[in-house]
């Protein structure tokens, strides 16, 4: 089987809640969200739960994630409303967060942080040895080989019906297409140039969906940079032949944008259409 490592860490580790495919919300260590106000939420947490290692899940470990990742450069852009110095634990599966200001992605934000077991939780050795929540449990990791994962046995929600995990590091393209068609995994992306061959094998199901993310070209703006110039960047922009880009780069599996990001995000909305073309090019 094969997935990034969204999907590897999805397997052990969890988060608040998750999104399903209608974007509605999966609740797995929380239970609910009250947005009391646009400066405090109240966050319910799961009872009942426990770790790989035994250890019981609390608004201790919530707050201890938060805190954590508040003085990273990367977990904090999940998190960048949240007043942890004014947010408190009211009780064991009860935390009050201070929020600074209003963002629209801010709650979504949360479905990408896995909650840290406070006790056990080493930066150094986590990698290696992942203490979660999840449905499943590491029981061996080889570094640009594999990853493998046996059932948890003690999951507070349904035991998975697959009982054995392995994930496989393919980083070629090549490898990938060979690993499917000699049967080693089950489940693997493939590269835009293999959709029809794959399509075209029997016993396989090509699943495409658009990413939330799109593509693009940013402009050098540093102080002796000839992109100062508006009229520069308007010129290099008008230049590209985005449709182009689509038929012979992407072989007609994309669309262009006439918005900064991907018209697939959760937060787009049909208003955005047609903005001034600085914004479209």
């Amino acid at each position: 089987m094969m997935g990034g490592f969204v999907t590897v860490a999805r397997m052990f580790a969890e988060p608040l809640f998750d999104n399903d495919a209608n974007m509605e919300k999966v609740w797995m260590l929380a239970t609910g969200i009250d947005e009391v106000s646009s400066e405090k939420w109240i966050i319910h947490l799961r009872e009942g739960v426990t770790f790989s290692n035994g250890n019981p899940f609390t608004a201790a470990d919530v707050m201890f994630t938060l805190n954590y990742l508040a003085n990273d450069p990367m977990g904090f852009m999940y998190i960048p409303t949240f007043d942890l110095a004014n947010s408190k634990i009211i009780d064991d599966y009860t935390i009050e967060i201070a929020i600074v200001g209003y963002q629209i992605t801010q709650i979504d934000a949360l479905t990408m942080l896995y909650i840290f077991d406070e006790e056990s939780f080493d930066p150094d050795t986590y990698a290696m040895n992942p203490v979660g929540t999840g449905p499943y449990v590491v029981t061996e990791y080889v570094i640009n080989s594999h990853v493998n994962m046996t059932a948890n046995e003690n999951y507070w929600g349904d035991v998975p019906k697959i009982k054995n995990l392995q994930f496989k590091v393919l980083n070629e393209d090549s490898q990938r297409i060979n690993a499917l068609e000699a049967g080693s995994v089950d489940v693997s992306a493939i590269p835009i140039s293999d959709i029809e061959y794959i399509d075209s094998l029997p016993d396989f199901s090509l699943a495409t969906v658009m990413s939330g993310l799109c593509d693009n070209v940013v402009f050098n703006l540093s102080e002796n940079s000839v992109f100062q110039n508006l009229d520069a960047r308007l010129a290099v922009s008008h230049a590209i032949d985005r449709d182009a880009i689509v038929r012979l780069v992407y072989e007609g599996h994309a669309k262009v944008t006439d918005y900064p990001v991907s018209m697939s995000a959760k937060d787009y909305e049909g208003r955005f259409a047609g903005m001034h073309e600085v914004y479209m090019t």
